[in-house]
């Protein structure tokens, strides 16, 4: 009997659902609320209230032992409002120990890996299917290909490390309507001293003047005991992010450069963080297009259940405040 009940616990294992439930509720000024009186008699219409049901559902099925399958979907419901039950999100996914460790059908919502935004940033393919292959010890690849606007998006990315101090990677992306590649990207990356280091360097092929269409950029970052430093510093030019794949990181200068410095520390059991950002046109290169500084902290507590509350307050110095 225990032989028997051991082996249909083993096989009910190898089949499980999980999911979530949430209710986000949110003040909106996009409906018109009812005209109530404050204190002093004034009246006034205060902002509509949304409520969205939120839910989540993941099927695992343990095929073998070295073979998962998952589906997953995501659905909303607007409770107040006029709108049916929505999927928005739903895929299959299946990990396992061969030459492919990973591949995703369906929506690809935050699930392409390998790729920086510099190739493949909004044009990304919301619908298709994504695959991480390892050839290799340290040597990795990532493929992806979908639609995008009724056309079919395709990108490779391969990354190989020789040794902690020292690894190379890059990434190519295009499109099938015109046949031709749209961005490519080469970098470099490893650790140092303890400190993380990554170098790249991306051109957008969409237009014919490869001068204005290069970007370089660099990134760097350590912990240090309780603290942890970053570093990020890259370069564009005006017609770099023109085409659909790639995207250009700066935010307002059309060609010029930004840094960005961040420090973070553990301070009495809360996690304390702060950035200052800096972007630079290239007409005038003294003159901030954008100077920004953002704080944070996050904190955890075990009160019944796990909590963590966190916040984050950012401004801009320039020109009107943001």
């Amino acid at each position: 009997v225990e032989k028997e009940q051991g082996n249909l616990r083993k096989d009910m294992e190898r089949v499980q659902l999980s999911g979530k439930l949430s209710f986000d509720a949110e003040s909106s000024n996009t409906k018109s609320g009812d005209s109530v009186e404050d204190y002093f008699g004034n009246e006034y219409k205060h902002d509509a209230l949304d409520l969205t049901q939120k839910g989540e559902l993941t099927l695992t099925v343990k095929a073998s032992d070295s073979v998962t399958v998952k589906a997953f979907t995501a659905y909303n419901v607007d409770i107040f409002g006029d709108k049916d039950l929505t999927f928005n999100s739903y895929r299959a996914e299946v990990t396992s120990d061969s030459l492919i460790t990973r591949f995703v059908a369906g929506t690809l919502k935050d699930q392409v890996k390998g790729f920086n935004s510099y190739v493949l940033g909004e044009g990304s393919p919301k619908q298709g299917a994504t695959a991480d292959f390892k050839f290799l010890e340290g040597f990795t690849g990532n493929a992806v290909v979908g639609g995008d606007d009724g056309d079919l998006v395709g990108g490779l990315a391969l990354s190989y490390k020789f040794i902690p101090e020292l690894g190379l990677k890059g990434a190519v992306t295009g499109k099938r309507n015109d046949s031709k590649i749209h961005a490519v990207s080469a970098g470099v990356f490893g650790e140092l001293f303890g400190v993380e280091y990554e170098g790249n360097f991306a051109m957008d092929l969409t237009d014919e003047d490869a001068e204005d269409a290069m970007l370089f950029g660099g990134k760097l970052s350590g912990e240090f005991g309780p603290v942890s430093l970053s570093g990020s510093y890259v370069m564009a030019g005006k017609d770099f992010g023109k085409g659909t794949l790639s995207k250009s990181p700066l935010l307002k200068a059309k060609k010029g450069s930004a840094i960005e410095v961040g420090a973070g520390v553990d301070f009495l059991g809360i996690d304390v963080d702060g950035n200052y950002y800096r972007e630079m046109d290239a007409e005038n290169e003294n003159a901030a297009v954008v100077q920004a500084y953002k704080f944070g902290a996050t904190a955890k507590f075990d009160v019944f259940v796990p909590l963590t509350l966190s916040g984050s307050y950012a401004w801009n110095q320039t020109g009107e405040d943001e």
